[in-house]
């Protein structure tokens, strides 16, 4: 009986380990920039134009080609993300506004040739694969926390990895799901009133500074149904076993 015990919570404690959510992919990347030639610019009517910027880190290689890479995107049209149509009477982007379960996708890139603008606005990569990496960003939320400010976030899909040295790109394009983060904030060069100032005008806009980060993620950290189905086995046959010792020493008692 002895050993049937230790069987069934071996059982039981390899079920736990494999129960416990996946870890993410360690690989993240990360980039930014400043407004002197390269950073973001918003423009009137709510359009948010990513210029090149610089990959500065990432985890997992530090020695990655990726980190002489340049991070691009196609325009963002917020009114367009939001379904909010720019002019409407009474309607304009507030400080505070938060929107989510978003779905708008424009094309983002990884490159090392260092371009002042993208200018397309075509808002799939379809057609792009001379960049070095290339996906869509699925923007599911934009929130402006105040003022000067504004965030991103969602997914990308779509990925296209044609940098085959970089193991940083490579452990994206295999990733189940990628999660980023876009943060926009002000700085001197950013008019009164703020980022919104420009998003909201006719004719307006503002320069802000960028950085950003993609974290493989999402669906990795689910655990996997054979592990539960055996965690919950494993634990079931531990526990009818514990009763059956337990009615035992009660018949015993007797």
């Amino acid at each position: 009986m002895n050993g049937l015990k230790n069987l069934l919570t071996r059982l039981a404690m390899l079920a736990c380990l494999l129960a416990l959510p996946t870890a993410a992919l360690a690989s993240s990347i990360e980039f930014a920039g400043t407004p002197d030639g390269k950073g973001v610019h918003l423009h009137s009517q709510g359009r948010v134009n990513f210029q090149w910027v610089s990959v500065t880190g990432g985890s997992g290689a530090p020695g990655d080609p990726v980190n002489n890479e340049y991070w691009g995107a196609n325009d963002l049209r917020v009114f367009d993300a939001i379904g909010r149509t720019f002019g409407a009477p009474g309607y304009q982007l507030q400080a505070g506004d938060s929107f989510s379960g978003l779905n708008y996708n424009i094309a983002m890139w990884f490159d090392s040739t260092d371009l002042p603008k993208i200018g397309s606005q075509d808002q799939t990569p379809t057609g792009y694969t001379t960049w070095d990496f290339s996906a869509n960003l699925h923007i599911t939320s934009i929130s402006f926390p105040d003022a000067y400010s504004m965030v991103i976030g969602g997914q990308i899909t779509n990925m296209l990895n044609n940098l085959t040295g970089s193991a940083l790109l490579s452990d994206l394009a295999a990733a189940q799901a990628v999660d980023f983060t876009i943060n926009i904030v002000g700085n001197s060069r950013t008019p009164d009133g703020g980022l919104l100032y420009a998003l909201n005008s006719s004719s307006k806009s503002a320069w802000g500074n960028i950085s950003g980060n993609l974290v493989p993620g999402g669906s990795a950290a689910v655990p996997e149904p054979g592990s539960m189905l055996l965690f919950g086995s494993a634990a079931g046959l531990l526990g009818w076993w514990r009763r059956r010792q337990q009615k035992t020493r009660e018949a015993q008692a007797a």
